[in-house]
């Protein structure tokens, strides 16, 4: 996968020796915005990040690659096998050039290894124009020191991104900018067919690392409603509840124990996975409503929503809590 260089922020992290969950505290903290790429024993992979999240992923070995959370899962799985030292580096780019740089990994290939020795860029373009193209081209010199990415729709150019041995990817470029440079070197094409994803709505993909913040915040929404009623009743009808949602959300099977709670305590064990908060959302909507608790009456509500403002805005599931206070 092509990807020219943003602004670096940090660059050959050791994987064996870095804080991960500190480096990612440290990202989400500053609302950092940009990738973040990971070259690992057997494994290479990137994280999306707007504003300090983690919006998409992708990683990939000589037999498959992944995508969104799976990639996440994977990628954190392979760092933290400290015996594995891999490099990690973090670039800067604006986020408009993220969400598209997101789209990348899920193209299937029309045209591989082109080379400017039989065909100039400009007249791809064109053939990909009147073709009527939608996707992404990724270009580059053969010491990968300049590399570029054009993306398509019915054709048209409808941003374009390099980065030189001399300038960064830091700001959009235009695609007869790309012309000029590659003109003057032996590069490489390689044409994606895509359907490119612009949307300004993206789901915060989760990490191991942050699952036990938010435990923290449903421990406590768990117990205040567990409070309304008779414990030994909560337990069963919530239990129930699990095992009929574990079809929809397998990490809430009480069988699989990956998520527990007791004591008002809550641990999980499983991959991290994006529906972990709306699947624990509706399963307790649906405990809720069976015990015949409406959310109004559980006072407790809003004492915790004002007290773990915080991470529920850090991971965005705000949506999740109102519709259990209004249920």
């Amino acid at each position: 996968m092509t990807i020219p260089r943003g602004k670096i922020v940090y660059e050959n992290l050791d994987s064996s020796i870095i804080n991960f969950a500190e480096l990612l505290s440290n990202l989400n903290a500053t609302e950092f915005t940009g990738y973040m790429q990971f070259n690992l024993p057997g494994l290479d992979g990137i994280f999306y990040l707007e504003n300090g999240k983690i919006t998409d992923a992708f990683c990939e070995n000589a037999d498959n690659k992944q995508m969104g959370q799976d990639a996440v899962n994977e990628i954190i799985a392979k760092i933290k096998v400290k015996e594995n030292s891999g490099k990690i580096n973090v670039f800067e780019m604006p986020g408009d050039i993220v969400k598209l740089l997101a789209n990348l990994g899920k193209g299937e290939i029309v045209y591989q290894d082109l080379s400017n020795d039989f065909s100039s860029l400009e007249n791809l373009l064109t053939k990909l124009k009147n073709e009527g193209h939608n996707g992404y081209l990724e270009i580059s010199t053969d010491d990968k020191k300049t590399t570029a990415l054009i993306f398509l729709q019915q054709g048209e150019p409808v941003k374009s991104i390099m980065s030189t041995p001399e300038h960064v990817a830091s700001k959009p470029v235009q695609s007869q900018d790309i012309i000029d440079v590659t003109s003057k070197t032996k590069v490489t094409f390689n044409v994606y067919k895509a359907a490119l994803s612009l949307s300004d709505s993206r789901e915060h993909l989760i990490t191991v690392y942050e699952i036990n913040e938010i435990l923290e915040v449903w421990a406590a929404i768990i117990n205040a409603i567990e409070k309304q009623t008779d414990p030994k009743t909560f337990t069963k009808v919530f239990k129930q509840t699990l095992i009929d949602k574990a079809d929809e959300y397998p990490f809430l099977d009480p069988f699989a124990t990956e998520f527990q709670y007791a004591d008002a305590k809550a641990s999980f064990e499983g991959d991290a996975t994006k529906d972990f908060n709306k699947g624990l959302a509706e399963s307790l909507q649906i405990t809720m409503s069976n015990l015949g608790i409406p959310g109004a009456t559980v006072k407790e509500f809003q004492n915790i929503k004002n007290q773990f403002a915080d991470i529920i805005n850090k991971y965005s599931f705000n949506n999740e809590l109102n519709k259990l206070i209004t249920s």
